[in-house]
């Protein structure tokens, strides 16, 4: 058996920096510590801070004093400056992709264009991102619920602008933009899937088309994840979804295989390293 780990693997930038300002600043901020959510979408990260004593909260209007952290997703702008006017200290820890896919939008309200936001309707970041816009966006998370949207709400003239969670799938928007243009012409489509993500899922689907099986290490919550596997999925019929070693089965290996590895934003080191050495365990038996 050989292992081909994908790169990058781990924690993107804007995870890392996100989890490291908590981590660098939580002994010596004002308690108690709330966060506004999840910081990102990984079960084994939320765990690590519940144990730090970081409470998680989704209403932030009753707190009268302490920390609150804003998660790398992203929030409300005006839940922000709720904070900002009460005094509560705020660690920002919002993706400055995110961020600036947050600003686009702003920038393109102001020049009344009709935004088209593609993206998981329920996630944070999609969220937030039309929240920055008074939720005057138009969501949509698929080919279907975009011709809707043509159908019903589009007029032939509007002046239109796409823009995208920055974890979603290249593919399908390159898709998206094929149907906006022959419908719209004149409609603006900017990628905003970041580049990392870009990186991490083409690499995925080229190691999962030569790898025997091929392994997605990510949580069931992560939206970026989950995309992995899809992909994976899609080019390899032996491709499996793990969010730790336990759930390695040995039966799904063969003693030549090549397993290929791809890994979610949010994925800690020590989590991949540890269902290498189970892999490992496979491989000997």
């Amino acid at each position: 058996m050989k292992i081909i780990l994908s790169r990058p693997a781990g924690f993107c930038a804007g995870v890392q920096r996100a989890y490291d300002l908590i981590k660098n600043n939580y002994a010596r901020t004002q308690k108690p510590v709330y966060i506004l959510g999840r910081l990102v979408h990984n079960t084994h990260i939320i765990r690590r801070l519940k144990k730090w004593g970081i409470k998680t909260i989704s209403n932030p209007y009753g707190i009268k004093k302490g920390t609150v952290i804003i998660p790398s997703h992203g929030f409300d702008p005006k839940i922000t400056a709720l904070l900002k006017s009460k005094k509560i200290k705020i660690i920002n820890t919002t993706c400055p992709k995110v961020s600036q896919v947050m600003a686009k939008a702003r920038l393109l309200k102001k020049q009344s264009k009709t935004i088209l936001i593609f993206g998981d309707k329920s996630h944070p970041e999609v969220k937030a991102i039309n929240q920055a816009v008074n939720n005057q966006g138009l969501v949509f998370s698929n080919i279907k619920e975009l011709q809707t949207f043509l159908n019903t709400k589009i007029a032939k003239n509007q002046r239109l602008s796409l823009i995208s969670q920055t974890t979603q799938n290249i593919d399908h928007l390159k898709r998206i933009k094929e149907i906006l243009s022959a419908k719209t012409p004149g409609v603006q489509v900017f990628n905003t899937i970041c580049p990392a993500t870009h990186i991490r899922q083409n690499q995925a689907k080229k190691l999962a088309k030569k790898a025997d099986v091929m392994l997605v290490i990510g949580s069931p919550i992560s939206a970026n994840s989950n995309r992995l596997f899809q992909i994976c999925k899609k080019n390899n019929s032996r491709a499996f979804f793990v969010d730790k070693a336990a759930q390695i089965k040995k039966q799904w290996f063969n003693a030549k295989d090549v397993v290929g590895i791809s890994t979610g934003a949010s994925t800690p080191q020590n989590i991949i390293k540890q269902i290498i050495k189970k892999l490992k365990t496979c491989k000997s038996s």
